[in-house]
């Protein structure tokens, strides 16, 4: 893999992984299972995922509003 390639997968790659909830432990996952597997994906990429967090300033935080969904 080109160096480049592998800076462009880790620039992708960080935002998801830090854009969410879920944690990994030495006893498993914490968290919701999708937002694991982005973490999980980072880390096996190269990614210090605690490192950045801890650099990293959360700036706001919005809740995800689920779709009123309705029957015809």
């Amino acid at each position: 893999m080109a160096a480049s390639a592998g800076t462009d997968l880790h620039d992708a790659l960080l935002p998801f992984a830090l854009c969410n909830d879920a944690r990994l432990t030495p006893e498993g996952i914490i968290g919701d299972p999708t937002e694991a597997a982005l973490v999980v994906l980072a880390v096996k990429a190269g990614i210090d995922v605690d490192l950045r967090a801890h650099m990293t300033r959360t700036v706001a935080r919005q809740p995800v509003r689920k779709p009123r969904r309705s029957h015809a």
